[in-house]
């Protein structure tokens, strides 16, 4: 059983070297088989994110150059108001020599400055977020808008209630008056009925009258015009007899009644008109052979019955046309009343719920009104206002470099050697040939550095600087902004910016033509957090976010630029100090 231990210790035995070689070689082998088959892990390079001071430098290669003789420019043109020295004048860096008008700059200044302070309180009001108070006084009239809307809504449901009785009220009154009048209305149809009957007979009686052969003749050779305007007034009135005789005859309630027994009246009142000019032109027809006294007396009679009859027939109906009216009158007066009642009632109505949807709208606008006031500011908000402070601020320094460049000042320490200017007199930067002063600096030497236009607003008179020279490595020499030209310089098909700086000590063994790495200091930001610059992603909206490293997951982090700092560093918020940010992925 031990046969297969024997053959493999035998050999072991034997060659020990090659044995522990193999051996080496077979676990080596093993060790990479296994490391490839797991599964690569991102290589990441990170950075910390650190609390402290960000600098903003302007960088470019510096050139020592000779300006004893300097000739002093302003870089605007304006008005003299001050010439502060005269020639021989000994002056110190950064001395006031000969200042212009700057009314209107001033303003600007002061204006910028204030919607600084502006932007700088609106931000600081978002940061801040409500008050407690202001949601308190905003949960009140909240609740005062939900307090009239309900005294709205009960005004609307009594007044509604109120419209409602009236309405039953006035139903009420006039069925009372249609059941207590009821024999008087069913009286007036009759009543109308047989009346209108013998308005007919007596229309037909004219009608027997007017076609005796007798009375004929004498109308056909007298032909009086008053019988043609009697006959066609008969035709009409005939029409309306008729016309009410075809119509139904039985009113509905009163009001029916009483304009039933109306028309009636009037056509009654029409039927005696007529019967009134048949007997004018009866007795207006003249004596005939066969058209005697005794027949126009027969016929006058005949006439004048009728018109008793007609006159009957009217004074009936009066009668039950002032009994109705009489009958109805109390009713009437109620009834307009009570409508007078409903119609008040339907105007509180539509008058409560107009307050009612004037208080609903109150409500919804103080209720988005509360929930704005507790929401707070959102980042958007936050991140814009922050925006407008830069650009405020930016905006301020706009307005101070412009006022500055009213202002010519000592560079470097010297003597004034010639004053062109007075008191008054207009300077152009176009036209200007002499400088308005020159003067002999103290020190001859100066720096020359080219900076690129991007970088030019950041740059300002009387700004920190230095150089390191070639020929002082570990030395560098503290310099000061001293003028800035206005225009462009092509610098190998490149249009760049000369600025000037003056050593603020005077240097040992510096010479024309050294050059270096030089710097302008152009802003500082004390206790800000920042990052590396190639650490800020950008996602496709164009905002901005970091990639954090949390209990070695990879989570992506919004992020608000600020300023740009030296050596690829840049001010964010919304990272923490100390948190460790991925620069790069290496697979």
């Amino acid at each position: 059983m031990f046969s297969w231990l024997s053959r493999i210790v035998h050999p072991v035995r034997s060659h020990p070297w090659r044995s522990v070689a193999t051996g080496s070689a077979a676990l080596i082998i093993l060790g990479f088989g296994w490391r490839i088959s797991q599964p690569s892990q991102p290589d990441y390079v990170t950075a910390v994110a650190s609390l402290g001071s960000v600098r903003q430098t302007v960088e470019a290669v510096g050139t020592v150059i000779s300006e004893r003789d300097l000739q002093l420019h302003f870089p605007v043109s304006g008005i003299v108001e001050r010439v502060l020295v005269k020639e021989g004048d000994t002056v110190k860096t950064g001395q006031t020599l000969v200042a212009l008008r700057a009314g209107n700059l001033s303003a600007a200044v002061a204006s910028a400055a204030a919607s600084l302070r502006s932007a700088q309180a609106q931000l600081q009001l978002l940061l801040e977020g409500n008050r407690p108070e202001d949601i308190a006084i905003t949960q009140a009239e909240f609740e005062n808008k939900q307090a009239a809307l309900e005294a709205a809504r009960a005004s609307l449901k009594t007044a509604e209630e109120s419209a409602k009785t009236a309405q039953a009220e006035l139903e009420s009154l006039r069925r009372e008056a249609s059941v207590s009048l009821g024999g008087d209305v069913a009286t007036a149809g009759s009543t109308v009925s047989a009346e209108l009957v013998e308005m007919r007979s007596s229309l037909a009686v004219i009608d027997d009258v007017f076609d005796d052969v007798d009375v004929q003749d004498v109308l056909l050779k007298q032909g009086p015009v008053g019988y043609s305007l009697m006959r066609e007034r008969k035709r009409v009135v005939d029409a309306d007899v008729n016309s009410l005789l075809g119509a139904d005859l039985t009113p509905d309630d009163y009001e029916a009644a009483l304009l039933l027994l109306e028309e009636a009246r009037t056509t009654a009142l029409a039927v005696a008109d007529v019967l009134a000019r048949s007997y004018d032109v009866i007795i207006s027809l003249p004596e005939t052979g066969t058209f005697g006294v005794a027949e126009r007396e027969s016929h006058k009679s005949t006439l004048t019955t009728e018109r008793n009859t007609i006159q009957t027939s009217l004074g009936t109906i009066e009668s039950a046309l002032s009994d109705l009216r009489s009958a109805s009158a109390g009713y009437d007066t109620k009834i307009v009343a009570e409508e007078t009642s409903l119609i008040s009632a339907k105007g509180a109505r539509d008058r409560a719920l107009a307050d009612v949807r004037t208080y609903e709208t109150a409500v919804r606008i103080a209720q988005a009104q509360l929930d704005l006031k507790r929401a707070g500011a959102r980042q958007a908000d936050i991140d814009a206002a922050r925006a407008r402070v830069q650009s405020a601020a930016a905006d301020l320094q706009r307005a101070q470099a412009q006022l500055r460049d009213t202002v010519l000042t000592a560079p470097i320490d010297g003597v004034i050697t010639k004053v062109n200017v007075k008191a008054g007199e207009s300077l152009s930067t176009s036209f200007q040939t002499e400088a308005p002063v020159t003067m002999l600096g103290a020190s001859p030497y100066r720096v020359e550095m080219y900076i690129a236009e991007v970088d030019i607003p950041k740059v300002a008179l009387s700004q920190s600087g230095s150089i390191e020279l070639d020929a002082f490595r570990g030395k560098p020499f503290t310099l000061r902004v001293g003028e800035i030209a206005p225009v462009a310089t092509d610098r190998d098909g490149v249009p760049k910016y000369r600025i000037k700086l003056d050593f603020l000590t005077q240097p040992q063994g510096v010479r024309v033509g050294m050059t270096g790495d030089a710097e302008i200091l152009t802003a500082t930001r004390s206790g800000v957090v920042s990052v590396p610059l190639r650490a800020v992603l950008e996602y496709p909206d164009g905002s901005r976010y970091v990639r954090v490293l949390d209990d070695d997951e990879m989570v992506e982090r919004p992020v608000t630029i600020g300023l740009d700092g030296e050596s690829g560093a840049v001010e964010v918020t919304g990272v923490g100090s100390g948190e460790t940010i991925v620069v790069l992925i290496r697979e």
